[in-house]
């Protein structure tokens, strides 16, 4: 089950980092992550998604981003080897 504990700080915007499961992988629609993003949505928290690998515009309805120059310094990530960002 997972735990929104960031919640707690009332965020407005929630940026969902890279759709993909693994490096080099595209099966980003079988992942979990529709999911929680749907779930944050449902809370109130607007999600935009850092995609530099997708084409569109949108996924699922929600804004996709390219470049996270202006933010990168707040991206928490679980990626304990920093091979994805």
């Amino acid at each position: 089950m997972w735990r929104f504990d960031f919640l707690k700080r009332y965020p407005k915007v929630v940026g969902i980092y890279r759709l993909i499961m693994k490096a080099d992988s595209d099966n980003f629609r079988a992942s979990s992550i529709p999911g929680i993003m749907k779930r944050l949505n449902a809370k109130g928290v607007e999600v935009v998604v850092y995609g530099p690998t997708l084409q569109e515009q949108h996924f699922f309805n929600f804004r996709v981003v390219a470049d996270l120059e202006d933010v990168a310094a707040k991206v928490y990530t679980r990626d304990l080897f920093g091979g994805d960002f």
